[in-house]
């Protein structure tokens, strides 16, 4: 019945680790999607304020696309294989027991997820062509919201496992 167990958490590290990938796939296909967009004309009532805006050059999509990847890349191998330097507030992960270790390498894939799609939004915010910039604003907000309550969350949680354990 352990091998069970074991064999369960090993598929759900892969499932994870595969939507990761997955998740780049799509950041990639939609930066190419507001690539084909980006125009340097921008539409009459897209932009507030139309006299200062200057559109970044459409190359900045491919950079951001690029940091997000990387971003993820070192994420995704974080929660593969935790190292000694990973803190959650003053607690490193060699002082974690074995509760906090899951908690924590489970929600690098969900800090990941959510920061694939902080660069998805960016990269929206710089084509007004495909949505305006007040509606990619919000959602540029609602995700750097969510990342800050999620960590705030994953502390909670960790401290908790530590209080459990101890009582």
């Amino acid at each position: 019945m352990n091998t069970s167990s074991n064999e369960t958490t090993a598929n759900n590290k892969y499932n994870r680790l595969f939507q990761g990938i997955a998740l780049l796939i799509f950041l990639w296909m939609f930066v190419s999607y507001l690539y084909d967009h980006t125009t340097d004309e921008v539409p009459a009532g897209a932009i507030l304020m139309r006299e200062y805006y200057h559109p970044a050059p459409a190359y900045m999509l491919w950079v951001f696309a690029g940091v997000g990847t990387l971003t993820s890349v070192l994420l995704l191998s974080l929660a593969r294989h935790p190292q000694p330097h990973l803190h959650i507030g003053l607690l490193s992960y060699d002082k974690m027991n074995a509760e906090q270790k899951r908690i924590t390498a489970d929600s690098l894939y969900v800090i990941n997820y959510l920061i694939v799609f902080l660069f998805a939004s960016v990269s929206l915010l710089m084509v007004p062509q495909v949505l305006p910039q007040w509606i990619s604003l919000i959602i540029l907000i609602a995700f750097i919201i969510a990342i800050l309550f999620y960590s705030a969350y994953l502390s909670i949680r960790v401290h908790k496992a530590s209080v459990q354990k101890t009582v």
